[in-house]
């Protein structure tokens, strides 16, 4: 440090002296400078020591501050959408005054009816109608609407050949109403076959009896003949 010419010699304490000591000694007027030389020998024998090439730094006094005008030119954009061609468009959001719709003065006349003649009495009469004339004609007919000359008739000879079908209800009725009278004529014939087994039995055991009857007849026919051949031997010896 102390082979550098221009080189000053700082102490400790002066570097980090407190404000307070620097605020109550009054300035020189070549105080700024020699502190801004002072520094820029500091920074440049710090650099060369640690190898680091520092810009010296700067003064924020001397950096002129961006005017406000400026600023809110930047903070604005321009788009040119689809086209590059056409201007562009700067729309301005002007608050619209709406106002109520005109209304048309009329007379009173035109709201309130003044008195009538006796001419225009005369026609409302004729084309009011009152509730009895309302419900009489209600119950009335309507002769004005009755056309029969324009209604065809047309006559039907024959039955018809479709045939409804019945619907769910009734055919389960039918249904039923069908198998009982089958097991009813079922019955009917179990019960008319038993009478006619009955009666065979019947006719078969008469037959039986018949033919026992004749055979003992005729067994008994045969032994009295057999008698009387024996009694008229006994008589001829």
């Amino acid at each position: 440090m102390f082979d550098l010419p221009d080189a000053k010699r700082v102490r400790r304490e002066d570097l980090f002296s407190s404000p307070s000591s620097s605020r109550a000694s009054s300035p020189t007027p070549g105080s700024d400078t020699a502190k801004t030389e002072t520094e820029a020998a500091l920074s440049a024998r710090l650099a060369r020591l640690i190898s680091l090439a520092l810009p010296p730094l700067p003064n924020d006094d001397n950096v002129p501050m961006p005017d406000a005008q400026e600023d809110k030119e930047e903070e604005e954009f321009e788009f040119r959408l689809f086209s590059t061609s056409a201007p562009t468009q700067h729309v301005n959001l002007a608050e619209e005054v709406h106002q109520g719709p005109a209304i048309s003065q009329r007379p009173v006349e035109f709201y309130v009816r003044g008195a009538l003649t006796e001419e225009e009495k005369a026609r409302f009469r004729a084309a009011a109608v009152s509730g009895e004339e309302v419900v009489r004609g209600a119950r009335g007919r309507a002769w004005g609407l009755e056309v029969p000359w324009r209604v065809g008739e047309a006559k039907v000879e024959g039955e018809a050949k479709g045939r409804k079908r019945p619907g769910k209800k009734r055919r389960i009725a039918l249904r039923i109403k069908v198998k009982a009278a089958k097991e009813a004529e079922a019955k009917k014939m179990s019960k008319e076959e038993h009478l006619k087994e009955k009666k065979k039995r019947l006719n078969r055991e008469k037959k039986l009896k018949r033919r026992q009857k004749e055979k003992e007849k005729k067994m008994a026919a045969g032994q009295g003949g057999e008698e009387g051949d024996v009694s008229s031997d006994d008589g001829s010896g």
